[in-house]
């Protein structure tokens, strides 16, 4: 696998990945297109229950030297949510965070908050995921199996 141009294209490989595994779990799985809120929003109905998931999608490249959250201000949705710790998208948000070394993880908030800006993230200013976002301890996967990774959790969430 080539490494993607930028975060649009690996968020649409992912989003096109992800809907064709999903397909085959049943109709009960809806990918929306728009990211007009989020990157990718999966609508789950099962057992009487109906949850949209989101997965924020993120993508390092050496040459942009960062991994940046929200606007380059701090404002917009991924710094509001990380801020305001809403208990719904503490459950509900994966951050997914490739890599053009091939690798990726998938992450909760709590722990995406410790690695911008080691820790200290604030509302309000321009946040930076820090590379060792892709130590060991967040179990990181080859950047081939996103998708797969997004679905598993979508599955079992």
């Amino acid at each position: 696998m080539t490494p993607f141009a930028n975060e649009g294209q690996y968020r649409d490989w992912v989003q096109n990945q992800l809907e064709s595994l999903l397909v085959s779990a049943g109709p009960q799985y809806l990918v929306l297109r728009s990211k007009n809120v989020n990157d990718i929003i999966v609508c789950k109905s099962s057992n009487g229950r109906d949850v949209a998931l989101f997965v924020e999608v993120k993508y390092h490249r050496a040459s942009f030297g960062r991994i940046g959250l929200g606007d380059g201000r701090g404002q917009g949705f991924q710094p509001e949510i990380l801020a305001r710790r809403a208990a719904y998208f503490e459950r509900y948000v994966r951050w997914l965070i490739g890599s053009e070394a091939h690798v990726a993880v998938l992450v909760t908030s709590q722990t995406l908050r410790r690695f911008a800006v080691g820790g200290d993230y604030r509302e309000g200013k321009q946040n930076n995921i820090q590379p060792g976002i892709f130590g060991p301890e967040n179990r990181p996967f080859p950047l081939d199996e996103s998708a797969k990774a997004v679905a598993e959790w979508v599955l079992s969430a």
